[in-house]
């Protein structure tokens, strides 16, 4: 277990590191308040928790009985952390702490049926997302589904790209990241989809456009042209300007919600 305080430029190692093995996930909220996941010690799921910057550690159970890795932690308050683990299909893969990660109960709620890659907090929404896959890859997963949780209702969306019972998921989903600075904007990666190798999504609306599914009703306007299977087309003047006069007059009369 190594310390640095100069941004990564410069390492030491401490004496004392967590009792952690693998540990795939680090969260420290400050200089003192730290969580570290990783491999479970045999029989339980563990996170080490430190108030002291890494000089000392505890380990506290979070599913006594229930194997799995953590594989994402946030923490964005001083009671207030959330882990989610690897491990099974069928058991809730979520788990929150409203002690300071003392003590840990399971999310009311959370999806199951498939296992828990990624999960990402944005502490300015209250918002959790949470990338899944079938299999725990690397080189397989045939379905997965993303979600999201309003921490604050308890509401579980399902925003995954394609719909997991469209004949068009062939894959599950792993990577997972939010925009800080625009916490709407949301990319999730596919896992794993072989061709054409990854599929990356992106949703600029906090994953409202991907619960559509299939889509979002559009439409096409054009102006009528003659040769335009040709290198050069031709059209009315008068026809463009009226197009223009048209997606204007279309534009102004849209719902004050969609103008933004």
């Amino acid at each position: 277990w190594s310390v640095s305080e100069d941004f990564g430029r410069t390492w030491t190692n401490s004496p004392v590191g967590p009792a952690i093995s693998g540990i795939n996930a680090i969260e420290f909220r400050d200089d003192l308040f730290g969580l570290v996941g990783g491999t479970p010690t045999p029989g339980q799921s563990k996170i080490a928790r430190t108030t002291d910057g890494g000089v000392s550690w505890e380990l506290n159970s979070i599913a006594p009985n229930y194997v799995g890795y953590v594989v994402s932690i946030a923490a964005p308050t001083a009671e207030t952390a959330f882990v989610a683990i690897h491990g099974g299909q069928n058991i809730n893969s979520v788990y929150r702490s409203t002690d300071g990660g003392t003590s840990w109960e399971a999310v009311p709620g959370a999806p199951t049926g498939y296992i828990a890659h990624k999960g990402v907090l944005d502490p300015e929404s209250h918002t959790l997302y949470l990338a899944t896959s079938d299999t725990g890859g690397p080189y397989d997963g045939a379905k997965g589904q993303v979600w999201k949780l309003d921490t604050e209702s308890g509401t579980w969306t399902d925003i995954s790209p394609v719909p997991v019972t469209s004949d068009d998921d062939y894959f599950g989903y792993s990577g997972l990241t939010i925009d800080r600075q625009n916490p709407n904007t949301i990319m999730v990666v596919t896992q794993i989809s072989w061709w054409p190798d990854i599929i990356i999504f992106r949703s600029t609306d906090a994953g409202a456009i991907h619960l559509a599914g299939a889509g979002v009703p559009s439409v096409a306007v054009s102006v009528p042209c003659r040769y335009i299977h040709g290198p050069v087309s031709m059209l009315s003047l008068q026809d463009f300007d009226h197009l223009v006069a048209l997606m204007k007059a279309s534009l102004k009369a849209l719902p004050a919600a969609w103008q933004g």
